[in-house]
């Protein structure tokens, strides 16, 4: 009965690890399929994130552009209004050029400077300007 007893027992084992066997494959696979939904929940909820991510980029990069619209707007009426001020400016200046030429008084420098007319001197002496 001892050999018997001992093929019966192997018998056992092999049933008893095969059951093991194939239930451990069965919750794998029932553990796989979940991972598998589990990655397509994910992938299909970051697609969802890169999309709200990408729109929020997008809106805040309008906000920047905005911004700096507005800015060169600004900057655009300030160089205007001062190159308003200085247009003023020089056409005052010419205005007061032309009441001094026609003052009878040569509009002339020393001649130290181009555009400038040396005034000439009948005893050939450099104006005072130039002498000193």
């Amino acid at each position: 009965m001892g050999l018997f007893s001992s093929l019966e027992n192997r018998i056992k084992r092999r049933r008893a690890l095969r059951r093991y066997l194939e239930q451990l494959s069965e919750d794998l696979a029932r553990r796989d399929s979940q991972l598998d939904r589990l990655e397509e929940r994910v992938a299909s909820e970051s697609e969802g994130f890169h999309d709200r991510l990408v729109r929020e980029v997008l809106a805040r990069a309008e906000i920047l552009l905005g911004e700096l619209d507005r800015r060169i707007d600004q900057l655009d009426a300030q160089t205007r209004g001062e190159l308003a001020g200085v247009e003023r400016r020089l056409t005052e200046l010419r205005r007061k050029m032309a009441a001094l030429g026609k003052g009878g008084e040569p509009l002339s420098g020393n001649g130290d400077r181009p555009g400038d007319i040396a005034e000439k001197s009948a005893e050939g002496v450099p104006p005072a300007s130039v002498a000193e």
